[in-house]
């Protein structure tokens, strides 16, 4: 019974070992996560609703495929306001999206031609 328990032990201890040295193969060919997924990939969109109060804007818009999300209408912000006056509800765009910190923003937008 000894035996058996030894092989054993000596068998997930290799199995570790084997895990580890694949973990630290696989980290350190891979990139770094960044806090910050941008692109400059434009994305069309309809403007649903426009929140100059509070710096945000809903877009119905395509699928955001460098952030990995399918197409759904959803609420961005925006660091300028401004950026908010040339548009109104309806209009058809192209924005540049990006995600910091867990929120979405729009970076770019121009509208659709």
């Amino acid at each position: 019974m000894n035996f058996f328990i030894r092989q054993l032990k000596t068998f997930f201890l290799i199995q570790a070992v084997v895990l580890n040295v694949t973990f630290a193969a696989d980290t350190q060919s891979t990139p770094a996560p960044v806090d910050s997924a941008s692109s400059t990939q434009w994305v069309r969109a309809e403007i649903r609703k426009i929140d100059p109060e509070n710096s945000k804007i809903t877009l119905r818009h395509e699928a955001l495929t460098q952030l990995s999300m399918g197409a759904m209408t959803m609420v961005f912000r925006v660091d300028d306001k401004a950026l908010l006056k040339q548009f109104v509800v309806g209009d058809r765009v192209k924005f540049i999206p990006d995600s910091r910190a867990g929120q979405l923003f729009v970076t770019e937008m121009k509208k659709d031609d």
